[in-house]
């Protein structure tokens, strides 16, 4: 007879650098978040029913962790979830060499293999013409 095992909500954090691609940078102001949708591309039959809490941080090494978007209490079945975002402005961060995405889980089930998780962000950005 098979058994289950019972195993205690699980925390981590991970964070990854990305690189800026300064286009005019002195342009842009009041850059925000619109959305931001974490979708899973493998294993392609995974959803995201192991995952409880998703909150995403962005700092730079000038400025301060500010949270970009979260979603709590995920109970869903499907592969693609829309996190809800803050409204915080991202100026500083966008206009910075580099900036780094922290992001912070707790999941309701232990992964027995990878999972890879793609995120589609889309931020407003108003600009002053050149």
């Amino acid at each position: 007879m098979p058994s289950e095992i019972i195993t205690p909500e699980v925390t981590t954090n991970s964070s990854s650098e990305f690189e800026n691609n300064k286009t005019k940078a002195s342009m842009v102001k009041d850059v925000k978040i619109r959305s931001l949708k974490l979708s899973i591309s493998d294993p392609s039959d995974k959803t995201f029913t192991f995952l409880k809490s998703v909150h995403l941080y962005i700092s730079t090494t000038g400025s301060n962790e500010i949270e970009l978007a979260y979603l709590d209490n995920i109970s869903t079945t499907a592969n693609m979830i829309d996190l809800i975002c803050t409204d915080k402005r991202l100026d500083q961060y966008i206009k910075a060499e580099s900036y780094k995405i922290r992001t912070k889980v707790t999941l309701k089930e232990t992964l027995t293999k990878d999972v890879t998780i793609k995120a589609n962000m889309k931020f407003k950005v108003t600009a002053d013409p050149f």
